[in-house]
């Protein structure tokens, strides 16, 4: 990031921040899906709700007043939150608007005008079930509550078959501009590490607004000397061009505004680039080349005394061949490792173009579910029924006509939503429009687009033919003047032809036209059909296809809901891994890119992930995680099995070594032989090699030396020496440390193990000795002492202190926190319908000797002392116990002051009484 500054993402994903209710927004979201679990599995959802709503917000952010609920997830047995945080007044009311919003079906027509007129009793024309319903989970607005301007949120929190409901008042204004924009500059500044922002006062803006910075890596010098110059007369669109990025010093800044109503622009800083730290790179590289020089110079030792570290001329001669001949096999292991890397690279570089590839092709594709709408539109104009029909003022005719067209978009895998057909008023057809939704209901929505629409289709009959009007104008505001006349005028020259609307979080797509018979227009009419459910099910066949084909890349699919983004692909189901790995690594990038509509990349060793928004089908989002894990080992094998031939090809080297470097050196051998015979006065051995190079002359010279000794001397003078080397070892063997300590020793052990390993099958055993050993494991840790010995079932402790009380005391702890550990295990397991087990602990204190002793190679440590093996026995005395099970001797009761003891019968030991034992 910090490699090239692209300024549009960060002023982007600012421009998206400065609102304080985008932030209200996020914290909600953050809430509702961190805390949901939490909340309604608590056995006082109320408290937890309140305690985190509470520490999720500041002080000055917590809402006005909270309605909440919980109940099933058919809406049944629905119970309104009371306490901290939670209105009294209105609770009745609110009771039932949350529980009809707790279920997703909207309610039926009745109950829904019964919740309307029963809320407007109370609240006027403020606040109704409808309003809220509208708004929709999730969304801040504004609302009117109590008669006072109020920001709004409502939202469900779902875990198996219980649902929380709850709608949130807060007040209008939680900041102020200034808090805003900081809290905006923290978060980018989190974002983006490598840049800094500034607020600055617009030119001519009021003297209350003062420069905010967050300075974090010195832009502050900068920003002094921007504003100066402009002091000095420099104007600021000279200084700094909005949008132009511009060096200053060593620095790169970037103007931009923030919104027209802000009195401040931002400014963005990159500092200079840093000077790159070489530092393991140049160490690296002096490490080879030390490396080569030493090897370089070792070889040349070789060449020139032949016999380095005291290696036979047989040795030095195999060593040269070898060295000869594994060189070419180092280089090409070096060029094979290097090709096996370059060849990694360039596929997840393929790899990474191929998902880029494919996002935009789907992104274009989804278009051509428009060109499908257009199509189907104007099939439909050509039938027979559709023409006889509406060239008919009769609204059965239309009702018959309308009932054929749904078939034809289902053929198609589409879905129109509604139809509005406008006769002229001279038809005298009364409602003044007809609407046919095709889902059997005609919402509110569908009302107000038709109403909508009316006005345009009536101002248009006026101009074709006034007389369909009775001569009428409809006059609208946005229709006066020269602009108003355009606007018409697109509208009417549209026709035949199709429009797409972004209506808020919904995408739509209309298709209007007008039957006229005669020379005269008979009807108008608009086909309108809701594109983001195709959108989302072509979108949806595609990741579907790809995660199918790619077994390395997991593709997903979020949806925008600004400014959340929600994933939709893979599904969250159960232990969904393609789900959970997808979130993990591509989560967070997916809520950045929509909140600035930018692609983002990620790589790190093994995974890459590619974040594309789609601008063409609708507000969703495609990513991709790609696992190069499997490529990587790919790799690596192939780099072992480079290497494992290259061996595989040293060892005939090897040996073809050896036998050319013994080829050589035999002649010199037989000499050096020869030689040590005639030293010992033997002259009866000849040397014969039958050689036309300089070792056959060496052995023709020394047969010759031999015959002429035998010749001058009749009688030799023989010298033999003897060399007797005597080798000592002296071996120093360094003393253990030892160390004699104060402790206390604790063992616990499981009763009738053996019966239970018999009685129940192996994986049950081995599940509660994992749950068992775990909680055991941490209540010893958690109390200061040392687990010295798993035995089986068995544990055994140390609890070392400077004396005897103090180690007595912690162990004594430790042994009541497992017991308590183990009543809520065995609890757990009755709940489970699991099988129970029992457990009893022995205590002993007093002093002992530990240390690490050597055994061969191996060390092992051990601890010595009558303590271990008498916590041992008083262990295998719990079985006679009544109350904790934990027995301790008389010395370790003695140094226990808080606890109540009995004695066990027919043995030494004694019992720990614990607070509960007591009172029972």
């Amino acid at each position: 990031q910090g490699a090239s500054f692209q300024p549009v993402l960060p002023l982007q994903f600012f421009s998206t921040l400065w609102s304080y209710e985008l932030q209200l927004k996020r914290r909600m979201i953050v809430f509702r899906r961190n805390q949901g679990d939490k909340i309604i599995f608590s056995n006082n959802p109320e408290e937890v709700f309140a305690h985190e709503l509470k520490k999720r917000f500041p002080e000055s952010w917590l809402p006005v007043v909270t309605y909440a609920g919980s109940c099933d997830s058919d809406g049944e047995n629905f119970k309104l939150f009371s306490g901290e945080l939670f209105g009294n007044s209105q609770r009745f009311v609110f009771k039932t608007i949350l529980s009809a919003l707790a279920v997703d079906k909207d309610p039926e027509g009745y109950k829904k005008k019964q919740l309307d007129t029963f809320t407007n009793g109370r609240f006027k024309n403020d606040l109704n079930f409808g309003l809220i319903k509208n708004y929709r989970r999730g969304k801040i607005c504004y609302v009117k509550y109590k008669r006072q301007n109020r920001l709004m949120i409502w939202d469900k929190i779902r875990s198996g078959n219980k649902t929380i409901v709850y709608c949130c008042f807060f007040k209008k204004d939680l900041l102020t501009v200034d808090e805003s924009l900081t809290l905006a500059l923290k978060m980018l500044s989190r974002h983006f590490p490598f840049i800094d922002a500034a607020l600055v006062p617009v030119e001519n803006s009021s003297s209350a607004y003062s420069t905010i910075n967050l300075d974090s890596f010195g832009a502050e010098r900068e920003l002094s000397e921007l504003l100066l110059q402009e002091k000095e007369g420099i104007s600021r669109k000279e200084l700094l061009p909005v949008g132009k990025l511009v060096k200053h010093n060593d620095s790169s800044v970037l103007r931009g505004f923030v919104a027209y109503r802000i009195p401040y622009e931002i400014w963005l800083f990159k500092p200079p680039e840093k000077e790159v730290d070489t530092s393991a790179e140049k160490f690296i590289f002096l490490f080879r080349l030390g490396f080569f020089a030493i090897w370089l110079l070792f070889f040349t030792r070789v060449l020139i005394t032949a016999r380095p570290l005291g290696l036979s001329i047989s040795g030095w001669l195999s060593f040269i061949f070898i060295a000869i001949g594994i060189l070419p096999l180092i280089v090409l292991y070096i060029a094979g490792s290097y090709h096996l890397e370059s060849s990694a690279f360039r596929y997840e570089q393929q790899t990474l173009k191929n998902i880029i590839r494919q996002f935009e092709e789907a992104d274009v594709s989804g278009g051509s579910i428009l060109t499908e709408f257009r199509r189907l539109c104007r099939k439909i104009e050509d039938m027979p029924f559709w023409e006889d029909a509406l060239t008919k003022w009769d609204l059965q005719e239309w009702k018959n006509a309308l009932e054929k067209v749904p078939q034809l978009f289902e053929k198609s895998g589409l879905k129109l939503n509604s139809c509005y057909i406008y006769p002229p008023p001279v038809a005298n057809i009364k409602p003044s429009y007809y609407v046919s939704s095709f889902n059997n209901e005609v919402p509110k929505r569908e009302e107000q687009l038709a109403e909508f629409y009316f006005n345009w289709v009536m101002k248009a009959y006026y101009i074709f033919n006034p007389e369909l009007t009775f001569g009428r104008d409809y006059e609208m505001e946005f229709f006066e003047g020269q602009e108003g006349e355009e606007i018409l005028r697109l509208f009417m020259g549209n026709r035949a032809d199709s429009d797409y609307f972004e209506m808020g979080d919904q995408r739509q797509f209309f298709f209007q036209n007008f039957i006229m018979k005669d020379g005269r227009l008979r009807n108008w009419y608009f086909f309108r059909a809701d594109v983001v459910a195709p959108f989302r099910n072509y979108l949806k066949a595609k990741v579907i296809n790809w995660n199918e084909i790619n077994k390395n890349t997991i593709f997903g699919l979020a949806t925008v809901n600004y400014p959340q983004a929600e994933i939709l692909l893979p599904e969250n189901k159960g232990n969904n891994r393609n789900f959970t790995a997808l979130n993990k690594h591509a989560g967070n990038l997916i809520e950045l890119s929509a909140s600035t509509n930018s692609r983002i990349f990620r790589q790190n060793e093994n995974t890459m992930v590619v974040v594309y928004p789609c601008r063409k089908s609708g507000n969703f989002i495609l990513a991709g995680v790609i696992a190069f894990r499997e490529l990587h080992e790919r790799i690596r094998t192939q780099s072992y099995i480079l290497a494992l031939i290259l061996v595989l090809l040293a060892i005939p080297v090897f040996f073809i070594s050896r036998f050319i470097a013994s080829y050589l050196v035999r002649p010199l051998k037989a000499v050096e032989s020869g030689l040590t015979r005639v030293a010992d006065q033997d002259f009866t051995s000849r040397i014969s090699l039958k050689r036309h190079d300089e070792l056959g002359t060496l052995a023709d010279a020394f047969d010759k030396m031999v015959d002429g000794i035998i010749e001058r001397h009749n009688l030799g003078r023989f010298v033999s020496a003897g060399l007797d080397n005597k080798i000592t070892k002296e071996e120093n063997v360094a003393s253990n440390q030892w160390e004699k300590n104060y402790a206390a020793v604790l063992c616990l052990d499981i009763r009738s193990f053996t019966t239970l390993s018999e009685k129940y099958l192996v994986r049950d055993i081995v599940a509660m000795l994992n749950e068992h050993l775990s909680a055991m494991a941490e209540s010893i840790t958690r109390g200061g002492g040392l687990i010295e010995q798993f035995v089986g079932d068995s544990i055994l402790a140390v609890f070392p202190g400077d004396n005897e009380k103090i180690a007595a005391n912690k162990a004594l702890s430790a042994a009541i926190s497992m017991m308590k550990a183990h009543r809520k295990l065995i609890e757990k397991r009755k709940k489970d319908e699991k099988f129970v087990y029992r457990v009893g602990i022995g205590l002993e204190v007093g002093q002992i000797v530990s240390g690490v002793i050597q055994l061969g190679d191996k060390s092992e440590y051990v601890m010595i002392g009558t303590s271990r093996s008498r916590s041992e026995e008083l262990e295998a005395q719990s079985k006679q116990g009544i109350a904790s099970k934990i027995i301790c001797s008389q010395k370790f009761k003695s140094l226990i002051d808080d606890y109540r003891f009995l004695k066990l019968e027919n043995e030494d030991g004694w019992e720990v009484f614990l607070p509960e034992d007591q009172e029972a």
